[in-house]
């Protein structure tokens, strides 16, 4: 079973490189945005034609939210136009597509969680664009599965987690928002999550496709999360609460963007474990 992974050098697409080089019946390749320009077809038909990978992951994307605010289309490239090449020419060369959202799809008016079939209404440039990509793929390829997660942090790289650390270790005091809403979830988890769908897949004989939200269990602010990092860290850093607006971000966010699981548990099992153990998971391995 061949699978491409682009966006290879990612925090997700690292994690998804190493679980499948664990597993000796995927010969897995990984491209990342130096090895291969996702925005320009030829490119990218030229290598699953040379390839004929049977599952096409992709875990590339532009992620710098208040950035995408002033680089609009560079955002939209990556997240809409590259979305939407990747989906069709995997149909067209017979492979499974699989692609990462976001809770930034959501607008945060709610007042429960979000399910798959929920009004989708960004706030922002980034949620716009990725928003567009998932519109994009459903209309290029029938046999894709769009994952929605929030808040993904790895135990290396540029994460919130990775700077809260940095944070603590040399400040005294930092101030984080309180008034947004969500479920950070582990990068191995979510890669986890898609292992099971995939293997599931295979093992019914028919991919998954469509939505699915998958995020740890639980919800926390910025706040919450930030405050638990220096904890479980032993940091000697406060916490101190503030405002969105106080704040003063260049990019508008949700306040409330928690999804609702219970779509992926009941129709494939994959009950995930809480945000605070996958927490304790990261950091682990950060040590």
């Amino acid at each position: 079973m061949k699978v491409i992974v682009v966006g290879s050098a990612g925090q997700l697409g690292r994690k998804t490189m190493a679980y499948f080089k664990t597993d000796d019946s995927f010969e897995c390749l990984g491209f990342s945005h130096a090895d291969l320009d996702i925005c320009n077809e030829l490119e990218v038909d030229s290598l699953l034609g040379l390839h004929s990978p049977d599952i096409f992951i992709n875990c590339a994307a532009y992620t710098a939210v208040d950035a995408a605010e002033e680089n609009r289309e560079m955002a939209f490239n990556v997240n809409t136009k590259a979305a939407r090449i990747l989906a069709k020419l995997a149909f067209k060369h017979g492979a499974w597509f699989l692609h990462y959202s976001t809770d930034y799809v959501f607008n945060g008016q709610s007042e429960k969680p979000y399910k798959e079939s929920d009004l989708t209404d960004p706030l922002c440039v980034y949620g716009l664009s990725k928003r567009d990509g998932e519109q994009a793929i459903l209309e290029e390829n029938e046999r894709a599965c769009i994952i929605r997660t929030s808040w993904l942090y790895a135990e290396e790289g540029n994460n919130f987690v990775s700077t809260m650390i940095r944070l603590g270790q040399s400040k005294k005091r930092i101030q984080v928002v309180d008034d947004q809403v969500s479920t950070p979830t582990f990068v191995g988890d979510l890669v986890d999550c898609s292992a099971r769908l995939i293997m599931r897949g295979l093992a019914d004989k028919k991919m998954p496709s469509g939505i699915v939200h998958f995020s740890n269990a639980g919800e926390a602010s910025w706040f919450e999360f930030a405050r638990t990092i220096m904890e479980k860290m032993n940091l000697d850093c406060e916490v101190e609460r503030i405002s969105t607006k106080e704040f003063g971000a260049a990019a508008a966010r949700p306040s409330y963007s928690k999804l609702d699981c219970t779509l992926i548990e009941n129709k494939y099992g994959i009950v995930a474990r809480s945000w605070q153990e996958g927490l304790d998971d990261c950091l682990s391995k950060r040590k």
